[in-house]
């Protein structure tokens, strides 16, 4: 996205802010978008080990550990190292979430559901069979009815299971696209063993729980199909930063020439507006960013932030 530097208006004085700052990497997740996904996942994490307490007849507890934002195909680089990947259907959204669990996991929900002592072999390097994910089946689905639950007040999505051979996998992994994912993190103990368990999904998804969560709590959130939303999710918008407070005299504006050095004068602090594809938008301050100069977007511009999802429409 394209950002354009001009200067306009009167002198100005600096205004110091000692409000921290979040870098925001295109593509990447703001803090509160990240913090309502957390909340969600501590929900779906306390709604499955209640399911699987019941299903195995044993005590299971779940506890959240952390959140990452990586590239998808990062996130499920050396597949074959997994116990098992579980991909989960996103109807009406495309593409695909994982669930993702180690090889002690499986084991060990196996002896118990075959009432088979504990499995005294080691089985690091083994591979879960075909039968064996078969009888798994009501231990995945666990999982998937739990986060179907969880998460229909947010954004109601399939997360239906997914069955691929290893093979199929492989060949399907382009249709999972290579956007931004989010990475969910959690521990399971079960009986004697402790595990780490990850889902994978789209961060499109929190960004669209983050509009109904808003919405929730009483701000003005416009309702939008959700396929408008993804085909313009990567779309590019000309932004233009417009600062305040230099001047320059007439004299010294004719001699400016190709090479000339334009001093402005803006120090951290100093206000701009932001206008995207030239409409005024945001107003906000320039602050500065591990030595670089970045800007901190604060209120809507003339009250136009809660307008923008109908004025993109006018200008349509």
């Amino acid at each position: 996205m394209p950002a354009n530097l001009r200067t306009t208006g009167p002198d100005t004085t600096p205004v110091s802010d000692e409000r921290t700052c979040e870098p925001l990497v295109p593509g990447q997740l703001t803090r509160e978008a990240l913090a309502n996904v957390e909340n969600i996942h501590k929900s779906f994490l306390q709604a499955a080990a209640a399911e699987l307490s019941e299903l195995l007849q044993a005590r299971v507890a779940m506890n959240f550990r952390e959140a990452a934002q990586s590239l998808l195909s990062e996130a499920l680089d050396h597949r074959e190292s997994f116990g098992h990947v579980l991909a989960l259907d996103l109807s009406p959204l495309p593409g695909c979430g994982f669930l993702i669990f180690p090889r002690a996991l499986l084991f060990r929900v196996l002896d118990i559901l075959l009432a088979t002592p504990e499995n005294t072999f080691d089985d690091a390097e083994r591979s879960v069979t075909a039968i064996e994910l078969y009888i798994l089946r009501e231990f995945f689905e666990a999982f998937a009815r739990s986060l179907r639950s969880t998460w229909e007040p947010f954004y109601a999505v399939a997360f239906n299971q997914i069955s691929m051979s290893p093979d199929e996998s492989d060949e399907r992994a382009p249709e999972w696209g290579s956007g931004l994912a989010l990475i969910l993190r959690a521990t399971i103990d079960l009986a004697d063993v402790s595990a780490d368990i990850r889902l994978i999904v789209p961060a499109f998804l929190a960004r669209l729980a983050q509009l109904k969560s808003t919405a929730a709590i009483g701000h003005e959130v416009e309702p939008v199909r959700v396929g408008i939303l993804n085909c313009l999710g990567d779309a590019a918008l000309r932004m233009d930063a417009v600062l305040d407070g230099a001047s320059i005299r007439i004299r010294d504006l004719l001699d400016l020439a190709p090479g000339r050095i334009l001093t402005v004068g803006s120090a951290e602090g100093s206000s701009f507006d932001c206008l995207l594809n030239g409409r005024r938008r945001f107003s906000g301050q320039l602050i500065s960013v591990s030595g670089r100069c970045g800007m901190q977007i604060g209120t809507p511009a003339d009250g136009e932030g809660s307008q923008f999802m109908r004025g993109s429409a006018t200008d349509r």
